[in-house]
């Protein structure tokens, strides 16, 4: 009994504040200006609500289309499986990351690896710092404007050059020229030769002299090194007649002395 009577005070208390227009419910429940204005303010709000979920029912959005689209909720169910499987493979997989998560070994060669590209910039950055400081051909060929026209005017000139003796051995008369472009030459330098090679005489001379001049070469290269104190390797004999299966042609006679006058 006691209960029923605290509960009616209570309701009391709060009937009378709401008649005064006190609180919440008392500025709802009154014709003030306060009310008024709360009122307006709830209206405009449910007023708003009931906008957002009739676009969240009829609109074309993602939202909507998640809630009312059951194939792009399946896509986006398709989606996150993938995404988890991904997770999955970069925990345990076999590849880079999962290397680099799991396997201190791996990690290891990532870091060197690191390092080595560190090394790499710190040398490109001392060349570069060299190309813009240094003297030598490219910094200068960089930085240096005067030289650059200096050396592409030679280069030029080198060029011009080049395309006169191409024209004049393309064009010209001389012997070069011949050698190069005349058929007639070329089949008599080839006819001496044969005929060099059809004489056992001539190949014998041929091959004596090229014997004298490798050892006069050796000689010429011996004396200087034996004055360094180098022992020179020993001579390589040359080409000779027997290898051939050829006889050895005899030593051309001497020639006499000249005769003195009486």
């Amino acid at each position: 009994m006691d209960n029923v009577v605290a509960i009616s005070a209570s309701l009391a208390k709060i009937l009378s504040r709401m008649e005064r227009g006190e609180g919440l419910l008392g500025e709802l429940t009154t014709d003030s200006e306060s009310g008024r204005r709360l009122k307006g303010s709830l209206i405009a709000t449910s007023e708003s609500m009931e906008r957002i979920a009739t676009r969240v029912e009829t609109g074309e959005g993602p939202l909507p289309r998640l809630l009312n689209d059951r194939q792009m909720a399946d896509r986006l169910a398709s989606s996150l499986d993938r995404f988890e499987a991904l997770l999955a493979q970069a925990q345990t997989g076999p590849g880079l990351l999962p290397g680099l998560l799991n396997d201190p070994a791996g990690k290891q060669k990532f870091d060197d690896t690191l390092t080595a590209l560190n090394g790499v910039a710190h040398d490109l950055q001392g060349l570069t710092a060299r190309l813009e400081t240094g003297d030598a051909l490219l910094p200068r060929l960089l930085n240096d404007e005067e030289y650059g026209r200096e050396l592409t005017g030679k280069v030029n000139e080198l060029v011009d050059r080049l395309n006169e003796i191409s024209q004049k051995l393309s064009e010209g008369d001389g012997t070069a020229a011949k050698l190069l472009n005349d058929p007639q030459i070329y089949d008599a330098v080839n006819d001496v030769v044969v005929g060099v090679n059809e004489s056992r005489i001539l190949r014998w001379l041929i091959r004596n002299r090229q014997k004298k001049g490798i050892k006069q070469r050796y000689e010429d290269t011996r004396k200087p090194m034996e004055e360094q104190g180098i022992t020179p390797p020993p001579l390589q004999p040359g080409p000779s007649t027997e290898s051939s299966g050829e006889p050895a042609a005899p030593e051309p006679p001497a020639e006499p002395p000249p005769s003195r006058g009486i």
